[in-house]
């Protein structure tokens, strides 16, 4: 746990999904409230506004080159990003952003960019699920975790699709803060759990069949405690 400040830059680009930049962003905004002290930095490769895929602009304060140092770097993903080459130029600046970075961080399919560049040779990683063999066949010297929200491999976490950035960022406004301060940041956004990262990424609740019955989904929502419990005490990976 640490007092000093913590800048994080975000690595935006063409086409990302605005949850993987806005849920994170504002996990590390509440925590600023309960004593935290993070400043978060949108970058580009070009130093341009992004589209994200529903269409809003994300502007940006800098190049990749010229955002200086970063305590960490987070590269979120983006639809259809791992279906065409990436352009040289943003692997490039994940190079410039991440050298010197304490920790380096993915949301969803931002772990291939962070493959490509081979920070993730002969590491753990995981991705969306939806995109796990494709990971898998496209970087062989990566240590594919198939089903697990997020993933730490020294200073580099990858996290799984969109809303594990919620997670991935409260880990580590844990591991810089303390635990105190990530359940204040739970409780102000009234997010459902602070799940760890050896949860799959199929929760209990989703993959059971919604009953029509309003008698029987209240029951069903009522014992979502007790399953949150169960899972809690679960053992996980460090």
């Amino acid at each position: 746990m640490s007092d000093r400040g913590r800048t994080i830059g975000f690595l935006v680009h063409d086409n990302v999904t605005m949850m993987d930049v806005a849920g994170p962003a504002d996990v590390f905004h509440h925590a600023n409230a309960f004593g935290a002290d993070y400043k978060t930095v949108m970058v580009s490769a070009d130093g341009q506004a992004k589209r994200a895929a529903n269409g809003h602009f994300l502007m940006v304060e800098s190049t990749a080159a010229r955002a200086g140092a970063l305590d960490t770097v987070l590269v979120p993903g983006a639809y259809g990003m791992v279906a065409k080459p990436f352009e040289q130029e943003l692997v490039d600046a994940v190079g410039q952003l991440t050298t010197g970075a304490t920790r380096i961080a993915s949301v969803c399919t931002g772990a291939f960019l962070l493959a490509h560049t081979g920070l993730l040779n002969h590491r753990n990683a995981t991705t969306h699920w939806t995109q796990v063999e494709r990971f898998r066949k496209s970087f062989p010297l990566v240590n594919v975790v198939p089903d697990a929200l997020f993933v730490q491999d020294d200073s580099i976490i990858t996290s799984a699709g969109i809303s594990s950035g919620v997670d991935l960022a409260l880990f580590m406004v844990e591991d810089d803060y303390g635990p105190e301060v990530a359940r204040a940041v739970v409780r102000q956004m009234v997010i459902f759990n602070q799940r760890p990262g050896g949860q799959s990424q199929h929760s209990v609740a989703v993959a059971a069949t919604t009953s029509r019955d309003h008698v029987l989904r209240e029951l069903l929502d009522r014992s979502q405690p007790s399953l949150r419990l169960i899972t809690r005490s679960m053992p996980w990976p460090p």
